[in-house]
């Protein structure tokens, strides 16, 4: 499974040295240190100016490139940005969706020009499991129908609905479904997007507090594969992590847990490697002996 890019970045070096390392987001580690040492920016105490050259999403630009221009020379901003791309990568589309909407309404509690901070963004991942997502309710009317499919209604509203028709399975006036959805939007604080009808918790707890969460989840590994097992009826679009070199023991263990015989007979994709422009050829690779030779030789080399 490919990697939805949400962000795109190059790091400068602050001095007379032209190089830059350019990174899309999200990355891992092996790429941000192949982008540090191309920027020639291996030292920590090196200034770098960082310059985000693309968002993705819409609702992140006043947040994301229209502060500073778009740049920054704080290293821990593009890092706190990878883990909001890292969480967006993670999502399903509706999930994706949900975030979106938290973005627009944190929109409406802010004064003109003022931007979410890269913490509040990551944060409002953590919660978009808890709104009340109405798909395709983009209309007062539509939202009342929602609300009375999907049994919202307060008790003494629904009354006075079906009082209307004298039954569940009558039409209900358009203007009365207006009525009720608009009523139901000023109470609860909703918003309408271009998929529909969001409501969201506007209580958001910090999960995710500067400097105090890691920014990248790895083993070391030379090289990190996520295995699965496509004909596996009970397993079917899971992965499990091997890293390389693996020892037999290792490998029966992932196997076992994807219901594999062998690993011939399963997929892979890549997600960490020493050396990031070899990501794609292993991605590619057939044979996963020859994947775990490369991970042998990377192993002995970096000894």
């Amino acid at each position: 499974m490919a990697k939805k890019y949400e962000f795109a970045a190059s790091l400068y070096r602050e001095d007379d040295y032209r190089g830059s390392g350019t990174l899309e987001l999200p990355f891992t580690w092996s790429e941000y240190q192949d982008a540090l040492e191309k920027a020639r920016a291996t030292d920590i105490k090196t200034p770098v100016t960082i310059e985000l050259t693309y968002t993705k999403r819409e609702c992140l630009r006043p947040h994301t490139m229209d502060i500073n221009d778009g740049t920054f020379s704080d290293i821990r901003d593009l890092l706190e940005l990878n883990l909001l791309a890292q969480r967006l990568d993670d999502m399903d589309d509706v999930m994706r969706e949900c975030f979106e909407a938290q973005v627009a309404l944190e929109q409406k509690s802010l004064n003109p020009g003022e931007s979410i901070p890269f913490a509040r963004l990551v944060n409002l991942t953590y919660q978009t499991k808890d709104c009340i997502y109405g798909s395709g309710s983009r209309t007062y009317a539509e939202l009342g129908q929602f609300l009375f499919e999907n049994d919202m209604l307060p008790e003494d509203v629904l009354d006075k609905t079906i009082a209307l028709t004298g039954s569940f399975d009558m039409e209900i006036p358009e203007e009365w479904l207006t009525l009720v959805g608009r009523q139901h939007f000023e109470t609860h604080g909703g918003v309408f997007t271009k998929a529909g009808y969001f409501e969201c918790p506007t209580d958001i707890p910090e999960v995710y507090k500067r400097g105090e969460m890691v920014y990248f989840d790895r083993s070391g590994a030379p090289v990190v594969l996520e295995v699965g097992n496509p004909y596996s009826d009970e397993h079917s679009g899971e992965f499990v992590t091997l890293d390389l070199p693996a020892t037999d023991n290792k490998l029966a263990y992932v196997l076992k847990a994807i219901d594999a015989e062998s690993i011939e007979e399963c997929v892979w994709r890549c997600i960490d490697c020493l050396i990031p422009t070899a990501m794609e050829w292993i991605a590619w690779e057939d044979d996963f002996y020859a994947t775990s030779q490369f991970a042998d030789f990377l192993y002995e080399l970096e000894r």
